[in-house]
């Protein structure tokens, strides 16, 4: 195989792990807007069960994790919405709204 084969490979190579990782980032966003260090999902919350739920606001301790929201107080951000109806209602859960 020419040189100048191999080095084009090594290019497409380079390029899509650079894309794959990108997109890796870009999908490390909760719907908040901020960062999670999380490449997943928290989901339908309502297939969790079985999960712990610390402050019984209907969000998984597993999913405030994700969404940054406190583990013990229903109402993170203080707007008179328990954190799990506000995810429900596609809502930020962090924002006074």
């Amino acid at each position: 195989m020419p040189k100048k084969n191999k080095d084009k490979n090594k290019e497409f190579v380079y390029i899509s792990i650079g894309l794959i990782t990108l997109a890796l980032f870009l999908f490390s966003f909760s719907n908040t807007g901020l960062f999670t260090g999380e490449l997943i999902d928290c989901g339908d919350i309502s297939t969790f069960s079985g999960y712990s739920d610390a402050d019984s606001d209907n969000l998984p301790d597993y999913c405030e994790d994700i969404y940054g929201t406190n583990k013990v107080i229903q109402d993170t951000d203080g707007d008179g919405r328990i954190d799990g109806q506000e995810i429900a209602d596609q809502k930020d859960p962090l924002s006074f709204d």
